[in-house]
């Protein structure tokens, strides 16, 4: 019985765990976005300039 229990919360520890990892990925791909967004912006802020 106790062995049981104790996979159990094993099982949920691991589903935790990987839920985080999931979520930290996420976050990754968000900051590329980010920076890839800066960039574009940066560019056409210096576009702009040069049309003004």
């Amino acid at each position: 019985q106790n062995e049981k229990e104790l996979q159990d919360v094993v099982k949920q520890q691991e589903e935790k765990m990987l839920h985080l990892i999931d979520k930290s990925g996420e976050v990754t791909r968000l900051k590329g976005e980010v920076s890839q967004l800066k960039r574009s912006l940066q560019r056409a802020e210096t576009e702009a300039k040069v049309l003004w």
